[in-house]
């Protein structure tokens, strides 16, 4: 589970929603409102519930946060919310214990873990308020909250930041922001130099920094492999020259579904590893020991040859072209998970059961023999401590044991069949999955098949999904939603993408006004917008036009007129490109030299050299197949010549393209990618609009990649249905895989309440956006896919 989208699932079976969403699991054991004087406002937003006094707040100081583990959280509201009322200070809290669960798990975003109650004081009270509530709070525990100081011992920190909420867009995109001396400038968490002097925390902070202690693991060249909110995993060099993995448990952070907390899972761990070190199975404990307010466990470093990383190097489907029988891929796969099944039975016959047996906790060695990584799921003689820890699709979510992981084995041998297939929609898309990949490997026919969705069926799938009531997004869309500003109202992953393809498929005029002025209220009412066709607010009046309201369309330009810093690279998706085509687009809508000629001079500073930009990657979101696309297009509506910057901009994507057997793949750092966001495919639709013609290796190239067959996702950014564009780009619609590509488009359909649903990012939850969801997919079964994504993305004049 991601931290990016796994939290953004747990307040919905279906679709991605916070854990504060309307009906989710985690509103259980909801806080009583404090008794608050007559006069003072009460409010929800968010996981938050808010009480202050009637008189505004100040727009930043020195905010009080009070931690406390899920178990103290009532007794933190209800102590804190007296102290704040007996001072007059205004507060929040979070609205029930779940809550307070769901964000201290071990996958919860870091910058929320720990805060229960957040509280407003005006500078000349805080020394009092903080110490009514060093007194009240005795013997409430927490996890740290990062980068804060902390008052003693007590669960209360201290952090300068906004009292109401504001944002500000920067090179980074829209950030939280703070006004100072009327000013706005970005509020960074923790206590830097921006903080405002106060002599009661000025106090605290140099009292804090007295108390960090300076040991350090004796560890060199270390390299952060990943981060959650349980602390962070290392790889590096320990001082007998060693390398190793260290694994760190943050103290009272991380819980698992049981409250368990990191540092228990990771004594477990380590006593596991105690327990089989000599067995050659898993990795050999080095030291285990606490560093200031986290537990620490070095374990030998046994190399990163995961299965994953093996079937993304040798599954031939993965790289088409690669002859199967030459490959000895089924061979191997038959090794495989006997060296699995020698390991387990090594484990357990230790008394170990490893209860998270999945393809990234297996790393196969050298001499082909199997080591387990990652044992804090684990049970010990039958006694695990964790639960909820465990990927899904490989565990049952049981108590760990013998049988289970042998179960899991199973899984892991349909995964390296086919990578997605242990998180099918169903047990008939499962089969066909599988079928489909024995066929790609030459094992077996593959007959009955399962029928592909049909358009209609998907438009009306998502009309049925529409919730007028929403303030974020009138459809299930991407979890970009809830954690990027106005990403629920985009292009690529929200609400003006859904409308846009379906206007295009011709859907009820009726909706669709409604649905363009619920997209400009929503537009013009949101914090300010990130710049960007795709991405950000100028996608969104492009959209806004298209549905025939040019009026909302110009006022969300105005909004993006405040000063903001120039976009940093050329591309489509955030960038000068994607812009200038917005402006371009609605100068012709209404007639505006103004805007055209913003659009003139975004079009004229298109880079027209062989140097790639800085941040390129190949595909139509970074890469040179967007900025081809969009010159094209600008070409076309303003009269120019930018034929150009089109074939320039191309160029910088061939120049990545790398050939892998029969495929031409974009190169991202060490991945090569057929996809049409990321990757080559891009190139074959940019070429195709843009009237670019390839040499015949290279059309040979993106023929063969288009017809990737393991893929593990159905959208249209980074999946199946990007392919079928692709693939009908570079053929004039005779790509001989075209008809499977679309067919196999069944395995991200389900259904929801009767009807047909779209698996989106991680085949987690049913989605209806542009980029990974059912709208894409609706582009790639257009009778001519090419120019439905082009009439969907602005790239038709």
């Amino acid at each position: 589970m991601g931290v990016d989208w796994g939290f953004f699932a747990l307040g919905h079976a279906q679709y991605f929603a916070p854990p504060w969403a309307e009906g989710s699991p985690w509103l259980r054991g909801h806080f009583s409102d404090p008794a608050v004087p007559d006069g003072w406002i009460s409010s929800d937003s968010g996981p938050w519930r808010s009480h202050r006094p009637a008189s505004p707040l100040s727009p930043s100081g020195w905010k009080v946060h009070v931690s406390a583990h899920p178990d103290h959280a009532a007794r933190a509201v209800e102590h804190t919310a007296r102290v704040c009322v007996d001072h007059g200070v205004a507060f929040k809290h979070l609205r029930s214990s779940g809550l307070a669960h769901a964000l201290q798990m071990k996958f919860a975003p870091t910058a929320h873990s720990g805060k229960v109650v957040v509280c407003y004081p005006e500078p000349d009270t805080l020394e009092d308020l903080c110490s009514g509530l060093v007194e009240a709070l005795s013997g409430i525990e927490g996890p740290d909250i990062v980068g804060e100081p902390r008052i003693g011992t007590s669960p209360v920190y201290l952090r300068y930041g906004a009292f109401s909420g504001e944002w500000m867009v920067t090179d980074d995109g829209v950030v939280p922001a703070m006004r100072c001396d009327g000013e706005l400038e970005q509020d960074r968490r923790g206590s830097g130099d921006h903080c405002r002097s106060h002599p009661y925390a000025d106090a605290v902070v140099d009292d804090y920094r007295r108390t960090l202690t300076a040991a350090t693991l004796p560890l060199r060249d270390a390299r952060l492999i990943h981060r959650t909110n349980a602390g962070g995993v290392y790889r590096g060099t320990w001082e007998d020259g060693r390398a190793v993995i260290v694994k760190e448990a943050r103290h009272r952070a991380g819980l698992d579904l049981d409250r368990i907390a990191a540092p228990v899972r990771l004594a477990h761990e380590h006593a596991a590893l105690q327990r089989l070190s000599g067995l050659g199975v898993e990795p050999e404990p080095i030291w285990y020991g606490t560093i200031g307010p986290s537990d620490f466990l070095a374990m030998e470093d046994v190399g990163v040859a995961t299965l994953v990383h093996h079937q993304a190097r040798r599954h031939p489907a993965v790289i088409p072209g690669i002859d199967v029988q030459a490959s000895g891929y089924a061979r191997w796969i038959d090794d495989v998970l006997d060296a699995v099944r020698r390991a387990l039975a090594v484990m357990h016959t230790a008394g170990v059961a490893h209860g998270d047996v999945h393809p990234a906790n297996v790393v196969i060695q050298e001499h082909g023999s199997a080591t387990l990584i990652d044992f804090e799921s684990c049970s010990i003689d039958g006694v695990a401590c964790s639960r909820g820890i465990a990927a899904a699709g490989y565990s049952n979510g049981g108590p760990p044991t013998p049988a289970g992981d042998l179960a899991a084995v199973d899984n892991i041998a349909d995964a390296l069949l086919h990578p997605a297939a242990a998180n099918a929609v169903s047990a008939a898309v499962r089969a066909d999955m599988l079928a489909g990949a024995r066929a790609d490997l030459g094992l077996a026919p593959h007959s009955n098949r399962l029928p592909g969705p049909t358009a209609a069926a998907i438009a009306d799938g998502i009309r049925r999904t529409t919730t007028f009531d929403a303030p974020d997004s009138l459809f299930p869309v991407d979890h970009r939603r809830f954690h990027v500003p106005g990403a629920g109202l985009s292009l690529l992953w929200g609400t003006a993408g859904v409308l846009v393809e379906l206007h295009r498929c011709g859907a009820d005029r009726a909706l669709l006004d409604a649905g363009a002025t619920w997209l400009a209220k929503a537009a013009l009412a949101a914090p300010p917008l990130p710049s960007g066709f795709g991405d950000g607010g100028h996608g969104i009046a492009w959209a806004l036009a298209a549905l025939g309201d040019h009026a909302s369309a110009e006022q969300v330009l105005e909004r993006l007129d405040d000063g903001r810093p120039e976009p940093a690279g050329p591309w489509w998706r955030n960038g000068t490109a994607g812009i200038a085509l917005a402006y371009a687009h609605i100068a012709r809508a209404t007639g505006r030299e103004d805007l055209r000629d913003r659009a003139l001079a975004l079009t004229e500073s298109l880079p027209r050299t062989r140097t790639r930009p800085v941040g390129h990657i190949p595909g139509i979101g970074f890469g040179g197949a967007g900025v081809a696309c969009a010159a094209h297009a600008l070409g076309l509506l303003l009269g120019g010549d930018t034929s150009t910057a089109a074939t320039t901009a191309l160029d910088w994507d061939l120049q990545t393209c790398e050939r892998r057997s029969d495929g031409l793949y974009g190169r991202q750092d060490t991945v090569l990618l057929p996809y049409l966001g990321r990757g080559s495919g891009g190139l074959a639709v940019a070429a195709k609009l843009c009237g670019i013609e390839l040499d015949a290796d290279a059309v040979a190239g993106l023929a063969a990649a288009a017809a990737t067959p393991i893929v593990a996702f159905g959208g249209l950014y980074e999946g199946r249905a990007g392919l079928a564009v692709a693939a009908h780009a570079i053929s004039d619609g005779a790509h001989p895989y075209l008809p499977e590509l679309t067919r196999r488009l069944c395995w991200s359909v389900g259904s929801v309440d009767g009807s047909l649903a779209f698996k989106g990012d991680q085949n987690a939850r049913y989605t209806t956006d542009l980029a990974t969801g059912a709208a894409g997919a609706l582009i790639a079964l257009a009778q001519d896919p090419v120019t439905a994504f082009a009439s969907s993305c602005g790239f038709s004049a």
